[in-house]
């Protein structure tokens, strides 16, 4: 299969492929899923992979750690592992981006009517 077909199938450029083949870029978490599906098992398993080179966020290393005991850090946690942005979750809770990082950086805290919404999107 060609090189463009590929990337085509993946939505992405023939440049980002090429440096995804070799190992110039290693893919963020937001491509896994399209690239999951098109090999159809998980490449994704050993976390020490991108760590020189790679691209993710300074974020994704916060998995790796003990579980967070602030609400921030718990939030955080829990927006990675389920693969959605700032922008996705402030989207769901009708809140600006801003907000969300104001949560995650434990500078404010949610009101009880968006912490109870918080819960059910997010179950934390």
């Amino acid at each position: 299969m060609f090189q463009s077909e590929v990337a085509r199938r993946l939505r992405v450029s023939t440049v980002t492929l090429s440096q995804w083949e070799t190992d110039r870029l290693y893919p963020t978490w937001h491509y896994w899923p399209r690239i999951i599906e098109y090999l159809d098992h998980n490449p994704f398993v050993n976390k020490a992979l991108g760590k020189p080179k790679g691209n993710e966020s300074r974020d994704v290393a916060s998995l790796l750690k003990s579980p967070p005991a602030s609400f921030g850090g718990r939030l955080l946690r829990r927006r990675l592992e389920m693969l959605k942005s700032r922008k996705e979750v402030a989207t769901e809770l009708d809140v600006c981006v801003k907000t969300v990082w104001g949560w995650e950086a434990n500078r404010r805290r949610p009101c009880s009517a968006l912490r109870s919404r918080l819960k059910l999107l997010l179950g934390i």
